[in-house]
């Protein structure tokens, strides 16, 4: 499985790769390479991280691997040649696609894919951001986002987003969230929130929630909610929702304070 970061090295000393992608069977494709083409005058090359973090950019930390069962004589006989080229290639990905330690000002990211840490961007067009650390996300259009640590993400438009750990989700428009661990989510407009673990999930508007596990939802507007598990569904007083919006499981909870009952499962008794 191609793995951050993949290219193919070249016997003249290029190296071919995308911003885009790991996958080195598309840039065969792409650059119309063949396996037969002269006992091969090209290689399949990973930069791989020893810690498993792409973010830690110590040399150090990251090791190459050539991708082949045979590894060709000319890369041998000038290894040391190649691999700086090679590193060199890694060098600028990196430079292209990392986004670190920065939070002065909004980083405006446009189509492509980028990898955040602790730093503040704004994704654009159908950019897909990594976002790590204490970073903040503005995703707009059709962007999609993987989120965790303490990662806060405002969603517009069509994004998506897949928060986890501790991480802050405002939904609004026609985005999609994906909550996991501890993630707080707050669903506008006609967003789609699927909830696990201990998420908690504010949701109003026309928004569709569906929670696993401890999650926890306050159901406002019309909000429609579906609770399996152990999760907690909440109508306030202030909520114009109603129970027909909300559908749980035998274990899950729906507390309707404004009719003063609690259900567990099918069952109900005032309180």
């Amino acid at each position: 499985m191609c793995q951050f970061f993949s290219g193919i090295l070249k016997k003249d000393g290029k190296t071919l790769w995308d911003k885009n992608f790991d996958n080195h069977e598309t840039l065969i494709t792409k650059h119309k390479l063949t396996d037969s083409e002269d006992s091969k005058k090209w290689l399949r090359y990973e930069v791989t991280p020893i810690d498993n973090d792409i973010f830690n950019h110590d040399k150090k930390n990251w090791k190459i691997i050539i991708d082949e069962n045979n590894i060709s004589i000319w890369y041998e006989r000038q290894k040391v040649f190649f691999d700086k080229k090679i590193m060199d290639s890694f060098k600028q990905c990196c430079k292209e696609l990392f986004i670190i330690d920065k939070t002065e000002h909004f980083e405006q990211l446009m189509d492509g894919r980028f990898f955040v840490k602790n730093s503040t961007v704004k994704a654009l067009g159908n950019s897909t951001v990594k976002a790590r650390g204490n970073s903040t996300v503005d995703a707009w259009d059709n962007s999609t986002v993987d989120a965790s640590d303490n990662s806060t993400v405002t969603a517009l438009g069509n994004s998506t987003v897949d928060a986890s750990d501790n991480s802050t989700v405002t939904a609004l428009g026609n985005s999609t969230v994906k909550a996991s661990d501890n993630s707080t989510v707050k669903a506008l407009g006609n967003s789609t929130v699927k909830a696990w673990d201990n998420s908690t999930v504010d949701a109003s508007d026309n928004s569709t929630v569906k929670a696993w596990d401890n999650s926890t939802v306050k159901a406002l507007g019309n909000s429609t909610v579906e609770a399996l598990d152990n999760s907690t569904v909440n109508i306030h007083n202030y909520s114009s929702n109603s129970k027909n919006n909300i559908h749980i499981s035998e274990d899950a909870v729906l507390i309707d304070r404004k009719e003063r009952i609690i259900y567990v499962g099918k069952k109900k008794v005032k309180y």
